[in-house]
């Protein structure tokens, strides 16, 4: 399962979804059916990606993230290696990708699947409406579209070969 995070209306906020929608259109669907990939606007919804993880065999999220990298910059993490977020969730609304698996792992130990994290470094988060991206985060879709695939390969060659 492919999950894009973030608010379309927030400015670069929005890239995971807009990475979910590229990688949907560009992935050849007979593909999707044989391997059973799945692409999913999760959005802001921190607390409903647990329903997503319980779902599947293995989770990549597409996120922005604050990294201290040129804005436009893609990393692949697992959950052990994002960044952490400074300051503890207000209420569930705040809580992000991150929180959400670890609190899943609480909530139902032994289900979670494994997690990899595409982080695009965000030029700015806005709070106040301001839709579209910046031109630097714009012209990371591409590459983090290109992160997704690689990310789905390696998954299904590794089933091959363990199976």
């Amino acid at each position: 399962m492919v999950l894009g995070c973030g608010n379309l209306l927030a400015g670069d906020d929005g890239v995971g979804l807009y990475v979910v929608r590229r990688a949907r259109e560009e992935f050849d669907p007979s593909v999707l059916s044989t391997y059973r990939v799945r692409f999913v606007e999760a959005g802001t919804d921190g607390p409903g990606i647990i329903n997503y993880l319980l779902d599947c065999d293995r989770a990549i999220m597409v996120d922005a993230v604050r990294m201290g990298e040129p804005p436009g910059t893609v990393r692949v993490f697992s959950m052990d290696d994002l960044p952490v977020r400074t300051g503890s969730p207000v209420t569930l609304h705040d809580i992000g990708p991150r929180d959400a698996v670890s609190l899943a792992e609480r909530l139902y130990p032994g289900r979670v699947p494994p997690v990899s994290v595409i982080g695009v470094q965000v030029a700015s988060l806005s709070s106040r409406t301001l839709p579209g991206m910046t031109p630097g985060v714009a012209g990371a879709v591409a590459r983090a579209c290109s992160c997704v695939f690689c990310l789905l390969q390696s998954n299904e060659e590794g089933r091959e070969r363990n199976a």
